[in-house]
């Protein structure tokens, strides 16, 4: 089907089409993306996608955010040379003056954190690092979300409401501590921990 790429990336800048339109187009780009291998995977997301990032058009940057929502889980470790590239039009989404924009980023973010965190943490912790003293208000929440969902996760915890001061609770927080710690190692858990502070 060589008429279906062009046509979902043209659907993924439509600024007459809705959300929902460009997260599906998002999606069956990933697919059509994946299905010819990982060199045109690179060659589309370096060459067509990754350069809309700061289009004019806040539709066409939503469906650039689309793109990176789906792409990392579905490629899983084929996505790590992506990695770098993609951080800042991921980065920029976090503090796009359009809602949907950010709204995606964040999600985009939270994926690539959830499927690419733990093997690739070298790249993905010093830009939230970085965010976290941003002039940009909105990068600092967006990096604060994503560097608390990445610390539970590499400290195999999960955010439950109620009270948090059982004995259980402290021993899986001593844990917690302990696996971020080993992962990251001493002084990377003290700095991180003393700039969240």
């Amino acid at each position: 089907f060589p008429e279906l790429r062009p046509w979902l990336i043209a659907t993924l800048q439509a600024e007459e089409g809705s959300s929902v339109e460009r997260s599906g187009a998002a999606q069956g780009l990933t697919e059509v993306l994946i299905a010819g291998g990982g060199s045109l995977v690179e060659e589309v997301m370096l060459e067509e996608i990754l350069p809309l990032k700061s289009h004019p058009k806040a539709s066409t940057r939503e469906g650039v955010l689309w793109v990176l929502t789906f792409l990392p889980s579905s490629l899983g470790q084929g996505f790590a040379p992506l990695i770098d590239p993609s951080l800042p039009a991921l980065l920029s989404g976090l503090a796009d003056e359009n809602e949907n924009c950010r709204d995606v980023a964040l999600r985009a973010g939270r994926v690539l954190v959830r499927s690419q965190g733990k093997p690739h943490i070298d790249k993905i912790l010093p830009p939230l690092e970085l965010g976290l003293s941003d002039d940009d208000y909105r990068i600092r929440v967006a990096s604060l979300t994503l560097l608390g969902d990445l610390l539970g996760m590499l400290g195999g915890t999960k955010v439950v409401k109620g009270d948090a001061d059982t004995q259980d609770d402290i021993r899986q927080a001593e844990r917690a501590q302990a696996q971020i710690a080993l992962v990251l190692g001493t002084e990377t858990r003290r700095r991180l921990l003393s700039r969240l502070y």
